[in-house]
């Protein structure tokens, strides 16, 4: 399993995203290795503070990641925004986990 879907499942195991979205990668310098992701996760939470530190100290692996946490209501207002950084992960980023209905 790639450090993606590895980080994803764990974060999953920790709250219950909707979504979660990688939105960057970097490799190694001449290789294919990741090194770094960037993930967006949309999640109904009240704290999301308290939520990206939970998730930070307890997922543990050799790929460093990066979050971006919104709520659900604010991805979907975000979205619609041409604008925002929420509207451009929407269009170029890449689904990596969507709860079932």
């Amino acid at each position: 399993m790639d450090a993606t879907m590895e980080i994803s499942r764990e974060i999953c195991a920790l709250c219950d995203p909707s979504r979660i979205i990688l939105f960057g990668q970097k490799t190694q310098y001449g290789s294919d290795e990741i090194r770094d992701i960037s993930l967006c996760v949309i999640v109904d939470t009240y704290d999301k503070e308290q939520l990206e530190n939970t998730i930070y100290l307890n997922v543990d692996h050799n790929v460093s990641f990066n979050l971006l946490l919104y709520t659900p209501e604010e991805w979907a207002r975000l979205t619609q925004d041409n604008m925002s950084y929420a509207h451009k992960i929407a269009k170029k980023g890449t689904m990596v986990y969507e709860r079932p209905l």
